[in-house]
């Protein structure tokens, strides 16, 4: 599932920017 792994790269984006 490549979307999934995207959604999870996506997500771990995101976190960073709030850090």
């Amino acid at each position: 599932m490549a979307q999934q792994k995207a959604f999870k790269d996506l997500l771990k984006q995101l976190l960073n920017n709030l850090d």
